[in-house]
């Protein structure tokens, strides 16, 4: 978390740094390059990067159950898969075993998340904004209960900024 907001914290000085013209281009390069190249945030990469199946066979291991998903909830183009329904499938993979972490049955993860998906599908536009929003209040609720690291991580950020603006105004003294 530490290094995103510092990543982020320097994008904004460079940003922060350009002309309005010049902003605006950088920003159309950008949403340009997002588009066509289908990243995403450095967040969402992490946890990817990160994520690891209970069985330790690996990425080969998250493709094939990823693959036996779609494949039982009828998932039309199991052999091309979007790399953002991949990104979902696995989030919810992760999420099913961190809810479940007793139960190691691949069988019944592979269900859930079937479960999951296939509820998804049946709401309307509205419902799926609700749940949502249902999510995110259940994160800021677990942010409320946890008080001790909100203060921790806000200090974090605090010495964050005040390194980098000591940081600047030591270089801008020094030339």
């Amino acid at each position: 978390a530490k290094k995103q907001l510092l990543h982020k914290l320097r994008r904004f000085e460079k940003l922060a740094e350009l002309d309005p013209i010049e902003l605006e281009k950088r920003i159309l390069e950008q949403e340009q390059d997002y588009n066509e190249n289908d990243t995403y945030d450095l967040e969402q990469e992490e946890e990817f990067e990160n994520y690891e199946p209970a069985s330790p066979d690996g990425e080969k291991e998250v493709d094939e159950f990823v693959k036996e998903v779609l494949s039982k909830i009828n998932f039309y183009h199991v052999r091309r898969i979007p790399e953002d329904m991949k990104r979902l499938v696995v989030d919810l993979i992760a999420e099913e075993e961190q809810e479940q972490s007793w139960s190691n049955d691949k069988e019944a993860v592979v269900k859930r998340v079937c479960r999951r998906l296939e509820s998804w599908k049946e709401v309307e536009s509205n419902t799926i904004d609700m749940m949502v929003e249902h999510d995110l209040r259940r994160e800021h609720d677990g942010w409320r209960r946890r008080q001790e690291l909100v203060g921790d991580t806000a200090l974090e950020i605090e010495f964050g900024i005040f390194g980098l603006l000591m940081e600047e105004l030591s270089e801008e003294l020094v030339v």
